[in-house]
């Protein structure tokens, strides 16, 4: 499901940050159900990088991140 999440992710240019909430929650929803460094390297990347290259609101990141955008928290708290 992760690897669907993010291929959806990847194919949407919508400029509504609500989408993009919606998209956060699901995506760091996955922890604690799969695997996490599949999800820092990939997922979680693939959607702060969208976050960045739309220009959408600093707030939507998942957070704390790497000059990557891969995240480098545990999973146990997000910020943002």
């Amino acid at each position: 499901m992760p690897r669907q999440k993010q291929g959806e992710i990847h194919c949407d240019f919508s400029l509504t940050s609500g989408d993009w909430v919606s998209y956060r929650a699901e995506v760091t929803g996955f922890y604690g159900t799969n695997d996490a460094s599949e999800l820092n390297d990939h997922i979680v990347r693939e959607f702060n990088k969208k976050i960045r290259d739309l220009n959408m609101p600093e707030s939507l990141y998942i957070s704390p991140y790497d000059a990557g955008l891969r995240y480098t928290g545990d999973g146990s708290t997000f910020n943002g």
